[in-house]
């Protein structure tokens, strides 16, 4: 390791910010100074002010150029709008730098929008170039990319920076002061140490992570090996299943080899049963052609009948069929006048009505046009009336406009007084939301400590209960196993059972297969044999009997053993089965024993868990109480509040002068549009005037119209014409009611004398299809006498078919029972065909599980390995134990400077035990001028100010080196307020001794003694309109 120091001393980049100039805007209490702040021409420089008036916010103002983020802005969401000025809507801030010998400039602005609801970012990053005497830009397309170039040219991060190059109030004496381990604590945190600890806890995550596949894995294997475990009895059934099918399939090939026999007899029959319908539809069909017959001679004797009598009444009908036409004939010309004399007296109708309609409408405009008359006369009137007021609408104008001008000036006033009261509700409502989320904090804390403290209590109770639980899922177990055996017994005498039973079921088959060909045999009348198709005679008939029924006798015997046996198998499988449900019903009770072992196991965890977060919580209930106590950020926000209620005060509103003008003001548009209607009124009236004459003059025209009858005079000649035409026509309108009343009487004289033309066409023609008739009536009743004969014939031959049906039925049912025996006995194999491919893939997955738990066991140890690698003991200590030496060495140097040598420390890490052994430390050994070892409390305030100033120097330029740098900026922010007049000067001394390791040192005090110990002071104040700063130099 001392090697590997070495080589990182010697190889790292040797660079640091030197600051140059530094222009802000509306940055933090920061307006728009006047003049950049200029850090040339100076080594040594104080930063002085009172509290609150804005020197850190210089140094803020520096980081937040260079990274985006500043020590007053750290914790918030909105870190750039947290550093922006109170009102402002942008803010910018310029930095030049040099590093490495070369000048850069970086530009950082923010803004917002009037509404604040969007806001923009921009950052500049620029290079001086020497030969051209400008800046080059070196800017990126996005801003993550111009802070990528800039973070490569800088070396180093914010917080490295921070901790490096600032030396803050209250932490100078922080590493020397704390116990052993805590000073271990603080130097891994300024080594940037942590992120060791986060990779032990993802290593520790990853090997939990493991740890829970594998248990989970475990669970999986013995699931599936529980369930494979049947698998070779599964076969073996599988395979007697298969035997037992094959049989029952060729018994039920037999059945119905005999159904088909008797089939072939049936369709025979139903052949023969075909024909006697089609005779039965040919006879129905005879039938129904006589009777149409008979019905067609009833018809023709009517109309024969009929038309004998119009014949006889020819004459008359022949007279009274002429008279109709020549009436018929009279009433058409009688008509067309009636129309004629109708559309007549519509035109005259129609004439009437539009003189009545002329008449009407004259009156009407007569009407209007007085009314017209009198809405002029007022309107002129009114007019008049107007223009009357114009000299007081004029006075009232003036008077108007000049309340105007007077509160257009108040107005500005007002608005001035607007924008600060805002300003102050907003700052007021700041310092309350920053005092109320302090305390909201502290109340959070505290309440999850005491929620926890619920949770921590139940500690021994869950722990008792975890044991339980253990206790009980083993016991599970052990049933689980013991209901394994007993399912795998029962199986296999399950298998025996079934196998008995199919040999039942086969010897039963085989006697009702002899029962039933000792049947056919019996009431076969063919001359072959139906079970064996040799010649069938009485002797082989007996010969067949005979056998057949010694056959079934020996199948019943070997039946009744067989069942025997069966029952026997069924009551050990019984007995297994009853032994097995007990069990399983215990261990049904005991199922959820996993979970409640996970549900202890989880809940005690998180009692262990509730412990730890609740040490956490009390280290931040201590740090929310001590921003509380020190009302952290919110002084300035006071300040701020004042200045607004300064000025508040300094600016006098009459808000009732100002009402009153506004008043006066607001009737300025009022009165001048009563002006312009007082001008317009002039020329309306003179219209009006004319529009009165122009409408007396229409009326009298009218009236006269009216009164000599103009108006009607064309109508009155043309109802003079159309009446001289009406008479022309000569309509008789009583002969053409006499021939309406004519025809009404000869109505039915048509139709009758259509009727008696068809009698004398029709009559020879009814003769002669009267005569065919009979001929086809005598033809009917011979096919009907055929085919009854016919019909007698094949009933007799089919009145053997009843037996053959019961033949078949009683077949059917054989097959459907035999049918039915297989599907089952094809269900079973299934079953089992099934269970075998899923034991088959559950055996597969076994493989594939534990060849992942290979791989899960060696990502496990290697994550676990990496854990110890990450944790206190290992990586992060051996870099302490390097870092330590040169820690030393780097202090001892300085400290050496302070003191003339009179003394030195030493840092040891292993403290001996009195009982023996040693053990991890970080004790700071203090040597005086004397080389006599002494403790740090027994040393003077200077002398130990001395020590913690050379420790903390020696910490921040190691950990600037191990980022790639050198420190060449110091800030010391120290809080000098608590040193004495010694303290004082003793630190002016320890500054004086170290001032030549740095480019450029900035002390921030508001104390009058360090002002003028150094050449060059940095003066803020703080003014209403902003801070400001001033460089004085010695002489």
């Amino acid at each position: 390791m001392s090697e590997l120091g070495s080589w990182w001393r010697s190889n790292v980049r040797r660079r640091f910010v030197i600051p140059v100039s530094l222009s802000l805007e509306n940055f933090l209490s920061y307006r728009r100074p006047e003049e950049p702040l200029n850090f040339e021409g100076f080594n040594v420089a104080c930063l002085s002010g009172g509290n609150g008036q804005g020197k850190s916010a210089l140094l803020d103002a520096i980081t937040w150029a260079l990274w985006g983020e500043g020590r007053k802005s750290q914790g918030t969401v909105k870190p750039d709008e947290h550093l922006m000025r109170s009102g402002a809507s942008e803010m910018s801030v310029t930095f030049v730098f040099d590093l490495e010998g070369t000048r850069f400039r970086v530009k950082r602005y923010f803004g917002k929008s009037g509404s604040r609801k969007t806001q923009k970012s921009n950052l500049e990053f620029q290079v001086f170039d020497a030969e051209r005497g400008e800046f080059v830009t070196q800017t990126g397309a996005r801003i993550k990319d111009t802070q990528g170039v800039l973070n490569q040219h800088l070396g180093l991060t914010y917080e490295t920076f921070i901790n490096a190059s600032f030396l803050l109030q209250g932490r100078s004496d922080q590493f020397t002061k704390q116990a052993p381990t805590e000073r271990k604590r603080i130097l891994a945190d300024i080594l940037n140490l942590h992120r060791y600890e986060q990779l032990r806890e993802k290593a520790l995550e990853k090997a939990k992570e493991a740890r829970n596949s594998l248990e989970v894995a475990e669970m999986r294997l013995q699931q599936l090996e529980e369930q494979t475990r049947d698998l070779p009895h599964w076969i073996e059934a599988r395979d007697e299943a298969k035997q037992s099918l094959h049989i029952q399939e060729k018994s039920l090939q037999a059945f119905k080899s005999q159904e088909l026999l008797v089939l072939n007899e049936l369709i025979s029959l139903d052949l023969k049963v075909s024909e006697i319908r089609a005779e039965e539809r040919h006879l129905a069909q005879l039938l129904e052609q006589t009777a149409f017959t008979q019905d067609r001679r009833t018809t023709l004797d009517r109309l024969i009948t009929e038309a004998a009598g119009l014949m006889q009444e020819e004459a008359r009908i022949r007279t009274e069929n002429e008279l109709f036409l020549r009436l018929s004939a009279e009433q058409e010309a009688l008509q067309h006048k009636s129309e004629l004399a109708r559309s007549f007296e519509d035109q005259l109708s129609r004439i009437e009505q539009e003189i009545q309609k002329r008449i009407v409408t004259t009156e009407q405009e007569l009407a209007s046009l007085k009314q017209g008359f009198l809405h002029y006369t007022t309107q002129l009137n009114e007019e008049d009336a107007r223009i009357l007021r114009e000299p007081e609408v004029l006075r009232a104008l003036r008077e108007s406009l000049e309340a105007t001008a007077k509160w257009e000036a108040m107005k500005l006033v007002k608005e001035t007084v607007q924008s600060l009261t805002e300003a102050l509700a907003r700052v007021s409502q700041e310092i309350t939301i920053k005092e109320r989320s302090l305390q909201i904090e502290k109340t959070r804390i505290m309440n999850e400590i005491k929620d926890l403290a619920h949770v921590v209590v139940q500690k021994e109770s869950l722990s008792v209960a975890l044991v339980q639980a253990q206790e009980s899922h083993q016991l599970f177990l052990q049933h689980t196993e013991t209901l394994h055996e007993l399912r795998t017994i029962g199986q296999v005498q399950k298998a025996e059972m079934q196998a008995e039973k199919a040999k039942s079921q086969q010897l039963e088959t085989e006697i009702e297969q002899l029962h039933q060909n000792k049947l056919l045999v019996q009431h076969a009348k063919s001359e072959t044999c139906p079970t064996c198709g040799t010649r069938l005679t009485e002797d082989h008939r007996s010969h067949m009997l005979e056998l057949y029924t010694e056959q079934e006798a020996e199948a019943a015997q070997r039946k009744i053993r067989q069942d025997t046996l069966y029952a026997e198998k069924r009551r050990i499988v019984q007995e297994t089965s009853q032994k097995y449900k007990t069990l399983e019903a215990i261990c049904s009770q005991m199922a959820d024993s996993s979970s409640r072992l996970t549900t202890a196991q989880t809940a005690f965890m998180r009692v262990e868990q509730a412990e730890e977060r609740a040490l956490v919580l009390q280290k931040s209930l201590s740090d929310t109480e001590q921003k509380i106590q020190n009302r952290t950020g919110i002084k300035l926000l006071d300040e701020e509040k004042q200045q607004y209620l300064s000025a508040l005060q300094q600016l006098a509103f009459n808000e009732t002068a100002f009402s009153q003008l506004a008043q006066l003001a607001a009737r300025k548009d009022l009165l001048e549009r009563e002006r312009r209607t007082i001008e317009a009124a002039r020329g309306k009236a003179e219209s009006l005037r004319v529009k009165t004459q122009h409408t007396e003059h229409q009326a009298q025209q009218l009236r006269s119209d009216l009164a000599t009858g103009i108006i009607t005079q064309e109508l009155e000649a043309k109802k003079a014409v159309i009446r001289q035409k009406m008479a022309e026509v000569g309509y008789d309108r009583a002969r053409h009611q006499e021939v309406r009343l004519a025809l009404g009487r000869l109505k039915n004289v048509p139709q009758q004398f259509n009727n008696l033309l068809n009698a004398i066409i029709n009559a020879n023609r009814y003769t002669t299809e009267q005569k065919d008739l009979f001929a086809q009536e005598a033809t009917l009743s011979e096919q009907q006498v055929a085919t009854r004969q016919r019909l007698h014939q094949l009933r007799e031959a089919t009145s053997v078919r009843p037996s053959f049906e019961a033949k078949r039925v009683e077949l059917a049912g054989y097959i459907t029972q035999t049918q039915q025996n297989l599907d089952t006995s094809r269900e079973q194999l299934g079953r089992l065909e099934s269970r075998i491919d899923i034991g088959e893939k559950d055996r597969d997955e076994i493989q594939r599980i534990k060849t992942q738990n290979r791989e899960t066991i060696r990502q496990r140890e290697l994550f676990t390995h990496l854990s110890k690698a990450f944790g206190p003991e290992g990586i992060p200590a051996i870099i302490i134990e390097e870092t330590l030496p040169e820690l030393q060495d780097r202090a001892n140097d300085l400290l050496s400077r302070l003191t003339d040598g009179r003394m030195s420390i030493r840092l040891e890490t292993i403290k001996n035990m009195k009982s023996g052994g040693s053990k991890s430390t970080l004790d700071i050994i203090i040597n005086d001028e004397l080389a006599q070892p002494r403790p740090y409390e027994t040393f003077s305030g200077g002398e130990a100010f001395r020590i913690d100033f050379a420790l903390r120097i020696a910490l921040s330029q190691l950990l600037a080196e191990r980022a790639g740098v050198r420190i060449r900026t110091l800030v010391i922010d120290e809080g000098f307020g608590t040193q004495d007049q010694q303290g004082i000067q003793q630190m002016i001394e320890a500054i004086e001794a170290i001032r030549q390791d740095f480019e450029k040192i900035i002390i921030i005090t508001h104390l009058d003694e360090l002002k003028n110990a150094f050449p060059v002071r940095i003066e803020v104040r703080k003014e209403p309109d902003g801070s400001r700063y001033e460089v004085y130099h010695e002489g």
